[in-house]
């Protein structure tokens, strides 16, 4: 890392962020790479970057241990699932740390104190301490990995939750879980993994089975280990075998269903798949609360078998695991947001899910199919896009099959527009020309897939949603990225 110019505002630590983003091509998060998966460089040297910038920073395991940590990892569901957790933890009036990757509107988000983004001044103090704590002799430069940007966040967030005193800090992994720059906490109180499902396979590798291996590497020995429930059987096996060998307690949290009164608790984030998500954090939260304040929740009985479901509290939850469940918001994940228009003209609603997973797009397709249309029904039509790396017809399938046919046979087109953000940089900017065609060949997967419904390019999000105002009475469902979200969150709340 190179000095910077005594500039410490927040927008100068945002340009320091962009310089250590990988500006080329990302690798694909679908197709193994020939020689076969395995970490990447960046990942086989987490380990020693972190321990040498930890110890710059002064940072000691001790330090570590007494910010409580539930650690989560998992492919789908990882960010649900924390927020869930976190807002469990503050509705017992616990002071907490969140970090998720990545952010919707503006890196802040990544480093949470009590559910609010860190203030802008806050996260510019911890940045440049950190930066300024990196700073490498020419040694070092040649011996030491140098910092990457997803490392960079771990160590502002640390120090930040640190610097806050908070009581509990839920850990949210990046990529994988085993070579992560998270898994840094020796003792944390609780780990747990959400479902497994298939990508970054160039990275983690092409079978569930070792993609969970990955996975359960946050796993810790004489820690509780948490499994979400209705997970892939062969993901399931896999995650079960490496936790055991690490010497956590393993169990699968029990459905949110099966305790009493469950099936009618409320989540504040919608959609299905989330009630999976929500029991695995009521597991989290229970384990946490029975190894910190002395709580029995009786939720890993013993005796209980590696990976044996646990059968749960005879009671029903308690009124503030429920409201929190009830409360807990997640900006992206099956969310609506209704756009301004004209006085007098109908509303133009959008349905944003950030999905960039096959499974995660059937997801939320399957809440889009089941909401309700509206009397009249409203014109439905979808706004897609996917992040280089992707495959587009994988993910454009769920979307014809859950969209196109049967009872939602009535969406009216499909539109495909470049984003203002991007992967490889925070600060944005106009699309490319290797952009647009990246967005062609988006509509060209949806085309070959003969839905007969028809298919339209925008030069840019603002005219496609210019377009939407237009038309007025509309349900748009956004998704294919959560780029994608962010970029909509932000136009709507201009």
């Amino acid at each position: 890392m190179r000095a910077m110019a005594r500039d410490r505002s927040f927008a100068a630590a945002v340009n320091a962020i962009d310089l250590l983003i990988p500006k080329g091509p990302p690798p694909s998060a679908t197709v193994a790479a020939p020689a076969g998966p395995g970490p990447s460089p960046s990942q086989r040297t987490n380990e020693e970057g972190m321990a040498w910038s930890l110890m710059r920073l002064g940072i000691t395991d001790e330090n570590l241990n007494k910010l409580n940590v539930v650690h989560i990892s998992g492919t789908k569901g990882k960010g649900s699932t924390a927020a869930m957790c976190d807002s469990i933890f503050r509705q017992r009036g616990l002071k907490t740390g969140l970090f998720t990757s990545p952010h919707l509107m503006s890196v802040t988000e990544r480093v949470r104190i009590n559910g609010h983004p860190i203030a802008e001044d806050k996260f510019a103090e911890s940045f440049w301490h950190v930066w300024d704590a990196l700073q490498q002799t020419e040694v070092e430069a040649e011996t030491v990995p140098k910092s990457t940007f997803f490392r960079l966040m771990t160590l502002v967030a640390l120090r930040s939750f640190l610097e806050e005193r908070v009581d509990v800090t839920i850990l949210e992994v990046g990529l994988g879980g085993r070579l992560d720059s998270t898994n840094v906490v020796t003792e944390p109180i609780v780990c747990g993994t959400t479902h497994i499902g298939y990508d970054h396979v160039a990275v983690l590798g092409n079978t569930l089975t070792l993609i969970a291996s990955e996975k359960a590497g946050i796993a810790k020995s004489g820690v509780p280990y948490l499994i979400a429930p209705n997970q892939a059987a062969e993901a399931q096996i896999s995650l079960i075998k490496h936790a055991a060998e690490r010497g956590a307690y393993v169990a699968t949290a029990p459905s949110l269903d099966t305790y009493p009164g469950g099936e009618g608790v409320h989540l504040g984030l919608e959609g299905l798949h989330q009630r999976d998500n929500a029991a695995l954090a009521v597991a989290l939260c229970s384990t946490y609360f029975e190894k910190t304040k002395g709580m029995k929740f009786s939720f890993i009985p013993d005796g209980l078998a590696p990976g044996e479901v646990a059968e749960g509290p005879r009671e029903a939850l308690p009124e503030d695991f429920v409201q929190g469940l009830s409360v807990a918001k997640w900006d992206g994940r099956c969310q609506t947001v209704v756009l301004p228009v004209a006085e007098g003209s109908a509303p133009v609603t959008l349905r944003i899910d950030g999905a960039h997973t096959d499974e995660s797009v059937a997801a939320a397709s399957a809440w889009f199919a089941a909401l309700p249309t509206g009397t009249p029904p409203a014109r439905r039509e979808v706004l897609f896009h996917c992040q280089p790396g992707r495959d587009p017809a994988a993910l454009l399938t769920p979307i014809r099959d859950a969209l196109c046919t049967g009872a939602c046979s009535d969406i009216a087109q499909i539109h495909f527009t470049p984003l203002l953000s991007s992967k490889q940089s925070l600060v944005g900017g106009e699309a490319s020309p290797e952009a647009l065609a990246w967005v062609q060949l988006q509509k060209d997967a949806w085309d070959a897939l003969d839905t007969g419904v028809p298919s339209k390019i925008y030069d840019s999000l603002t005219s496609a949603l210019r377009a939407a105002r237009a038309k007025g009475g509309l349900e748009l469902f956004a998704t294919g990225s959560l780029y994608l979200a962010g970029d909509l969150l932000k136009i709507s709340r201009a």
